[in-house]
Formats: structure tokens, C-alpha cells, sequence
């Protein structure tokens, strides 16, 4: 309930209107809309803070509490603005969040061994190289060696789903994945970033292939 909460409490539209300036989209779900297994029905948490409140009031927060999020800012595009806004929505509802800078080098060190000093962590559902929304759902899943979301019912669905070789099959079945993912909520789904490319205006023959952009969001 306090998961969900928390994505009821900040507008993701907003962020990805305002701070990406269009190009973005709220996120929904673990895999971007590029990806295979990305169900395009799946609408993103609503931007309800009266919700927000009455879930933290029935899981035993009335007043809310205080959270301290690890963030790694210029890793994507207006990422330090996303944290600070989403920082304020979360405030609005009784969440005292303190944003911590890290390094990159931080961050991965305590992605393999479960060792953030906060209660949550900046991070992107990556789904490059292969373009596959299993990809970001291993990273929220009980298949790590140190895992720091380990929901065995979703673990197991994804293992049955990886399984799968028809295409269209796959798809339905990485999609009920997805909206299972949605309602646990091991995260809090904030917006599909965006990649930036920039080359000279003579040079010819430039051929930009096609990647799934993250998305990103705050675990804990």
C-alpha cells in the first residue's frame, strides 16, 4: 500500500510534459513502449494525492515518514529535476523525502550486493541491449544474487514466461506480467526517459538505430 501510494502522489504527466518537454511519457510498467512485452493498454498510477493519503493512512502512516532516496543526477536527461519534483509531490502527501547524491561507481557496487544506505534508490528499467521488458523485470525479481525486490508469485511468472517461444503468445504472457508488476508496484514509476543523439549537419550517411529508452523510477 505505501508503494502504491507513492505513485498516486506524484503527477508523472507533468513531469514528462514540463521537464522532458513532451518527448517523454509517464511510466506504467517495467519495459518502456518500444519494448516487446510493453502493454499499451496499461495507463500509468492516475495523479491522485487523496488516494496517496489513504493509502498511507491504512497501512499505518496517517502522518506520513521521512525517506532518504539515493540519486545519481546527469545519468539521463533532466533526471535531477525529476527526482527534485517528484521530492515535492512526495512532500505534499507527508513524505519527508532527502535526495543523496552517489557516483556511478557507488551505485553499481551497491546494485550487485544490496548495499544502499537509504531507503531508496534512483534507478532505470532498462530494457537494452535486446529490447525485451524481461530484461528490467530481472532486476526486480528474486533471480539476483543479492536482490532488493524479491516477490517470489512474480519470479516464478517470469521464469515461466521466459520460457515462452511463440511470438504472439510470449507477448500476451509478458504483458499480464507487466500489470502484475503495475499492481505490486516495487517501484515508483516515474517517467520513459529520452535519448539525445547530436552529430555535425554535413556529415552524411548517419543511421540512428532504434533503442528502447529506460525508464526511470525510484526503488526501496
Amino acid at each position: 500500500r505505501v508503494r502504491r501510494a507513492l505513485n498516486y502522489a506524484v503527477d508523472k504527466a507533468a513531469l514528462a510534459r514540463v521537464l522532458l518537454r513532451g518527448h517523454g511519457l509517464p511510466a506504467s510498467q517495467p519495459g518502456p513502449a518500444i519494448a516487446f512485452g510493453h502493454d499499451p493498454g496499461l495507463a500509468p498510477y492516475p495523479y491522485d494525492p487523496a488516494r496517496a493519503r489513504q493509502l498511507l493512512a491504512e497501512a499505518g502512516y496517517p502522518d506520513g515518514f521521512a525517506l532518504a532516496a539515493e540519486v545519481q543526477p546527469n545519468a539521463f536527461p533532466a533526471d535531477g529535476l525529476i527526482y527534485q519534483a517528484a521530492t515535492h509531490y512526495l512532500r505534499q502527501v507527508g513524505v519527508d523525502v532527502t535526495l543523496r547524491t552517489i557516483t556511478f561507481p557507488q551505485y553499481l557496487r551497491n546494485l550487485q550486493r544490496n548495499s544502499f544506505a537509504g531507503d531508496a534508490f534512483g534507478t532505470a528499467w532498462n530494457s537494452a541491449p535486446y529490447n525485451d521488458a524481461t530484461r528490467p523485470m530481472e532486476l526486480f525479481s528474486c533471480g539476483r544474487r543479492q536482490p532488493f525486490f524479491c516477490d517470489r508469485a512474480l519470479t516464478a511468472q517470469l521464469e515461466r514466461v521466459k520460457r515462452i517461444l511463440p511470438e504472439d503468445e510470449r507477448r500476451r504472457a509478458m504483458q499480464a506480467l507487466a500489470r502484475a508488476y503495475q499492481e505490486a508496484a516495487p517501484a515508483l514509476f516515474l517517467v520513459e526517459q529520452i535519448d539525445l543523439y547530436a552529430y555535425q549537419p554535413g556529415l552524411e550517411g548517419v543511421v540512428i538505430e532504434t533503442e528502447p529508452s529506460p525508464a526511470v523510477g525510484l526503488a526501496g
